[in-house]
């Protein structure tokens, strides 16, 4: 009976062994598989960090293309006002040229 008692035990320590082990490889599995879902979590969180990031910058880039068109607009707008205003006060010099010339000429 104490021969049984003791094979019994044996067997009980064998498979508390094999638990052990069992355990121990489900358990590196378990990181391993944990290791890999990090990474590529990681990996999806930068790509969509590197996304956004260009999403913003392309925004920004448009918006400052519309702030330089309507620079470039008014600036135009300006331009072509002292432009015309030049030009009146030509005709208006060029009028006043002539008086002269035609006043001078005839004293």
């Amino acid at each position: 009976m104490s021969k049984d008692l003791i094979g019994d035990i044996k067997r009980t320590e064998d498979q508390a062994v094999q638990i052990q082990k069992a355990a121990i490889e489900e358990a590196n599995s378990i990181i391993s598989q944990a290791s890999i879902d990090a990474e590529q979590i990681y990996d999806s969180i930068i790509k969509k960090a590197e996304a956004e990031g260009q999403a913003g910058l392309e925004q920004v880039r448009e918006e400052t293309n519309d702030q330089i068109k309507d620079l470039k607009s008014k600036g135009q707008m300006e331009c072509d006002q002292l432009a015309s205003r030049a030009n009146s006060r030509m005709d208006m010099a060029a009028v006043f040229i002539r008086e002269r010339i035609v006043t001078n000429g005839n004293s």
